[in-house]
C-alpha cells in the first residue's frame, strides 16, 4: 500500500522551442516508496513485484520468459504485459508463473508464450512454484497440484508421463508451502514434516537413499520446519522453527555448510545435516551450487561454490561455511541458476553472481573472464515514479548520466533549457537538493537509493528519476 503521496499538477502551459508552439501538461505522483516489494529469479533471468503490483523482468529472454512480448534479453527492468494485481512470482528455466490476487495463475514463456496468459480452471490457490522444466502449485485446501517435465517422476503422480495441465500430486494434503528444483519438488505439511519427490541422484531428496521417487517420501530427521528451498543444483535447505538451518543433497562445493566438501560417490549427505555457525535465520535460498541466509539483523549470511562470484564477498574463493557477504538493511533474499538477488528496506534491490545475459538488471552483461559481478550492484531503474506527459514533443533532449552513479552526475540540456534549475527529492519526499545555474548534481554525500529531479525552464519541468548506488 502506498503512503505520503506527494501529487505535483501544472496547469496546460504555452511554450515556443525553436519556433515550435508547445502544449505542455504533466500530472506527477510520488510515491514513499517506489521500488520494489518481492523479488524472484528464474534461472537466468530475475523479478520485481512493484509497490503498484506491477512485475518488473530481466535478463535471458530467449524463450519469452521476461513477458515483455519479445524475445530480446533485457540487461535492465522491463515491464510485463498484461499483469496487475500480482502477489507471488517465480521464474524456472524457461517459463515463469505469477499468482494473481484473485487466486489465478498465469504462466509464459516456453511454448510460444510470450506474454502472460492465465491457466483455466485452475482456482483457489495460494502459493506456486517453478521448478527448473515443471510447475507446483498450492491449493487452498492444502492439494498440491503440478504439471511439465515427468522423467524422473519430479510431478509426483506416480508416474514418469509428462503432463500438459495440472495433475495432483499422490498422497498429499495439509500443505503449506512448495518449492520446485532441478527434476525434483519439496512440500512443507502444517505438522513441520517434509516431503520430496523426483530426482534422488544426489540424495536431494533426504531419505537415506539415492533412489528416485514418483511418490512423495518424508525426508529424514526435519521436524519443526518453517521454510524450505530446492536448488538448481539439487541441494535443499530447511529452516526449522528455531532459526538453524539443515541441509542435504548436493555437497561438492560445500553447500551445505557443515564445514565439508564431497568429492567421492555420490557427492552429497542423503540426509539433513545442520548448517555450521547459523542462528536466527527468517528466510533461505538454495541457489544452483551455493546458498543464501537471511538473518533477523537484516544481514545476508552465504556459502558455497563462487567461481562466478554467487556469494557476493568480493572474491571467487568457495566457501564451506557461511559467513556474512557485507549486505544490510535486508528484508529479502531471491535466487535464480547462478545469481541472487537481495530486498533492501529502502526498495531497492541488488543482485550479484553471474551477469552473462544480463540477469543481474545493472545495465550490463559479463561475456569475457568470470562473466560475473562478484559484490552486489543495485538493479537499475527498477520501478519507476509514476506521471503523465503529455506534449508535441519529446524531451528526451534533457537527459542525465551516468545514471545510476556514485553520486555525482551531469545534465545534459543539449540547448533545450534556457534556465538550469533544479531540485531533488529523496523517496520519502523530501527535497534533499535545490540549485541554480548548475548543471552539476552531487549526492555522493547522500544514502544510496532512488531519487526525482524536476528540473525547471520557465514553466516547463522535466522529471528524471536517478539511482545512486
Amino acid at each position: 500500500m502506498l503512503t505520503n503521496v506527494y501529487s505535483l499538477k501544472f496547469d496546460n502551459k504555452l511554450k515556443t522551442i525553436s519556433g515550435i508552439l508547445v502544449i505542455f501538461r504533466l500530472v506527477f505522483f510520488f510515491p514513499a516508496t517506489i521500488n520494489a516489494q518481492k523479488i524472484a529469479g528464474g534461472a537466468s533471468f530475475s523479478f520485481a513485484i512493484c509497490n503498484d503490483s506491477n512485475v518488473k523482468a530481466w535478463g535471458y529472454n530467449f524463450y519469452g520468459q521476461l513477458g515483455d512480448s519479445t524475445r530480446v534479453d533485457k540487461t535492465t527492468p522491463a515491464k510485463v504485459n498484461n499483469l496487475k494485481g500480482i502477489i507471488a512470482i517465480s521464474g524456472g528455466n524457461k517459463h515463469s508463473l505469477a499468482l494473481k490476487n484473485d487466486n489465478t495463475v498465469w504462466f509464459w514463456g516456453d511454448n510460444n508464450n510470450i506474454s502472460p496468459k492465465i491457466i483455466n480452471n485452475l482456482t483457489q490457490i495460494k502459493a506456486i512454484s517453478c521448478g527448473a522444466d515443471h510447475s507446483l502449485v498450492l491449493k487452498n485446501d492444502g492439494t498440491v497440484w503440478t504439471w511439465g517435465a515427468n522423467n524422473l517422476g519430479q510431478l509426483g503422480d506416480s508416474s514418469k508421463i509428462d503432463k500438459s495441465i495440472p495433475v495432483k500430486v499422490y498422497g498429499l494434503d495439509s500443505i503449506i508451502a512448495i518449492s520446485g528444483g532441478n527434476k525434483y519438488s519439496l512440500a512443507l505439511k502444517n505438522d513441520g514434516t517434509v516431503f520430496a519427490w523426483g530426482d534422488n541422484s544426489s540424495g536431494s531428496l533426504g531419505d537415506s537413499t539415492i533412489n528416485n521417487k514418483i511418490i512423495p517420501t518424508k525426508v529424514n530427521l526435519l521436524v519443526n520446519i518453517k521454510a524450505i528451498s530446492a536448488g538448481y543444483g539439487k541441494h535443499s535447505l530447511a529452516l526449522k522453527n528455531d532459526g538453524t538451518v539443515w541441509a542435504w543433497g548436493n555437497n561438492f562445493y560445500g553447500q551445505l555448510g557443515d564445514s565439508t566438501k564431497d568429492k567421492a560417490g555420490c557427492l552429497c549427505k542423503t540426509s539433513p545435516v545442520q548448517v555450521h555457525n547459523l542462528s536466527n535465520i527468517i528466510a533461505i535460498e538454495a541457489v544452483n551450487e551455493n546458498s543464501v541466509a537471511l538473518k533477523n539483523d537484516k544481514s545476508v549470511w552465504v556459502w558455497g561454490v563462487n567461481i562466478n562470484g554467487q556469494l557476493g564477498d568480493g572474491t571467487n574463493i568457495d566457501k564451506i561455511e557461511p559467513f556474512p557477504n557485507g549486505l544490510s538493511s535486508v528484508t529479502d533474499i531471491a535466487s535464480g541458476g547462478n545469481h541472487a538477488l537481495a530486498l533492501k528496506s529502502d526498495g531497492t534491490v541488488w543482485a550479484w553472481g553471474f551477469n552473462y545475459d544480463g540477469e543481474l538488471g545493472d545495465g550490463t552483461t559479463n561475456r569475457t573472464g568470470c562473466n560475473c559481478k562478484s559484490t552486489p550492484v543495485m538493479v537499475s531503474g527498477l520501478c519507476s515514479v509514476s506521471s503523465e506527459v503529455e506534449t508535441n514533443y519529446k524531451d528526451l533532449a534533457v537527459s542525465i548520466y551516468p545514471n545510476p552513479s556514485n553520486g555525482t552526475f551531469t545534465i545534459s540540456n543539449n540547448g533545450v533549457l534556457n534556465e538550469m534549475r533544479y531540485e531533488i527529492y529523496n523517496s520519502i519526499g523530501e527535497m534533499v537538493l535545490n540549485q541554480s545555474y548548475s548543471n552539476k548534481i552531487d549526492l555522493s554525500n547522500s544514502p544510496k537509493g532512488v531519487y526525482l529531479v524536476r528540473i525547471f525552464d520557465g514553466r516547463i519541468v522535466y522529471n528524471r528519476q536517478i539511482v545512486v548506488q
